[in-house]
């Protein structure tokens, strides 16, 4: 029980950290006025800024007893149908946030295909 209570907490701050280590890419991105030359670029950072991916698994890890450590091991792989769910949500969350002066999918997506 108590190695189990560990391993969540291990699970968790490493997923804290993964966050926080793609917030500090889309900052120097920013900082650097860097536009993304394809947007799988810019998906493979923001997405896992979104902290959507991390949602899943740690879905799992709350769910305390009911759940199972393959369950949890599956959603922290981040499996095909996880990501594209993240990847929807984080671009409609750029289109709804265009106007906000800073580099989004949609206008990555704008300069790869609309230069």
């Amino acid at each position: 029980m108590v190695l189990d209570i560990c391993l969540i907490f291990v699970h968790l701050y490493v997923q804290f950290i993964d966050t926080v280590k793609r917030y500090g890419a889309e900052r120097k991105w920013c900082d650097e006025r860097y536009v993304p030359a394809k947007i799988e670029e810019h998906l493979q950072i923001s997405v896992a800024s979104s902290a959507c991916m991390h949602l899943a698994g740690i879905t799992f890890v709350l769910m305390g007893d009911v759940t199972t450590r393959e369950a949890i091991e599956w959603a922290s792989s981040y499996p095909e149908m996880i990501r594209a769910a993240c990847i929807v949500a984080r671009v409609c969350n750029d289109i709804m946030s265009h106007e906000v002066p800073y580099q989004n999918s949609l206008s990555t997506y704008t300069y790869t295909y609309n230069p």
